[in-house]
Formats: C-alpha cells, structure tokens, sequence
C-alpha cells in the first residue's frame, strides 16, 4: 500500500517535470524562430532597398502589399498613388543615385506572422536638373507574412537632422 501511494504521489511529479522540460525547449525554438523571422523581415527591407537603389520601380513595390497605405510628407497615400508617383519620379528625373540602410532593428509578433522594422535611409536622389541632393531618413515598415513571404503593408517615412 504504502508503494502504491508513493507511485500516485511520483507519478505526477514526472509528469509535470516533463511537461516543463517540454515548454522549455518549445520556448528555445520559439525563440530562434524569432530570431530567423526577425532576420527575414530585416532581409525583405535590404531587398526592397537594392530594388529602390537600382531603380527597378516593380521590383520595389513588389515588395509592398497592394492594400499599402504609407504616411509621407505629403500626407497619406496608397499603393496605386506610390506606384504612379514613383514611376514618374524615375522616368523624369533618373530616380535614386545611391541608398543605404542602418541601423535596422525588427520586431516580430508573437504568432510570427506580423513585423516592424525601423531603419535609418540614406539616400542621394537625382533631379531633372541632372544635381544630386541627399536626404536622410527614419523609416519604419509594417509588415505582414502573406503567401509565404512578408509584404509591406504600412511605411511611415520623416526627415531626420543630417548628423554632425
């Protein structure tokens, strides 16, 4: 009798070490998952700005969902508004003349399947005019995991001061 009461006692107690041992490496892969999508988010921004820097105006905003919406000194805009201006922009003025990430850090939702990254844009832009002006930027991208791969669906972009 006194074997079997300490089998009911024990028995749980294994069972729940197991289950904890079990949450933790779950916890651990989780967390490298994390780490591998916040990674993947960060690598769709460095893509979308080789396509930016390259001119390439589809393979920019094919990185954009077709519901984006974006803030921007003028105002709100959409994917439509940004694809027309954007083309413009690069067939009447020559587009960008060099970009460069820094400082990207992401922030990925618990499910996995949301993400934010902020980042610095240093950008030099060609005018019709054939001059070079720079701007830098804080940039922060929303985005979304759909069809397998992330699509910005918000950009919020504003100046920030040149540094010293």
């Amino acid at each position: 009798m006194l074997s079997s009461l300490r089998t009911s006692r024990i028995l749980p107690l294994i069972a729940a070490t197991g289950l904890l041992a079990a949450g933790a490496t779950t916890q651990l892969a989780t967390a490298q998952d994390m780490s591998d999508l916040e990674q993947s988010a960060i690598a769709h921004v460095e893509s979308m700005t080789d396509a930016y820097r390259a001119n390439d105006v589809d393979g920019y905003l094919g990185h954009y969902a077709k519901d984006l919406t974006w803030w921007g000194g003028g105002g709100r805009g959409s994917w439509d508004a940004y694809h027309s201006s954007w083309t413009d922009y690069v067939a009447n003025n020559g587009g960008v003349a060099s970009a460069e990430i820094s400082d990207a850090v992401a922030q990925v939702s618990p499910s996995g399947d949301a993400a934010v990254v902020s980042y610095l844009l240093t950008a030099d832009y060609r005018s019709s005019d054939g001059s070079v002006s720079r701007s830098n930027l804080q940039m922060s991208t929303s985005m979304m995991m759909r069809d397998g791969g992330w699509k910005i669906v918000h950009l919020h972009f504003q100046s920030r001061p040149d540094e010293e």
